[in-house]
């Protein structure tokens, strides 16, 4: 009788834990689908504002930047803006 239970116990152990691997990918993959869901939203929300400030400022943007399918992609001009015209010093200027 306990080898029996013994033998019980062992299968249901691995069951639950054939469970507990299966329901971990599940929820991973809902987590990332939902990321990138998010992402789409922000992009779609956000970029027509975006395209406006760059070509206020005249930048001339990337076709990839034009039809962003990342926040990279969308925010890459901006962060370009951002960035100093020159990283050399100012001749003259010691």
């Amino acid at each position: 009788m306990s080898r029996l239970m013994n033998g019980v116990s062992l299968v249901l152990s691995i069951a639950a834990l054939a469970v507990a691997v299966a329901s971990y990918r599940t929820a991973d993959e809902k987590a990332e689908r939902a990321v990138r869901e998010r992402e789409r939203q922000l992009i779609e929300r956000l970029n027509p504002q975006l395209q406006r400030i760059y070509s206020d400022f005249g930048l001339k943007i990337s076709p990839q930047a034009q039809n962003p399918q990342t926040v990279e992609e969308m925010i890459g001009p901006l962060i370009r803006l951002s960035e100093p015209v020159s990283t050399q010093p100012a001749a003259g200027g010691g």
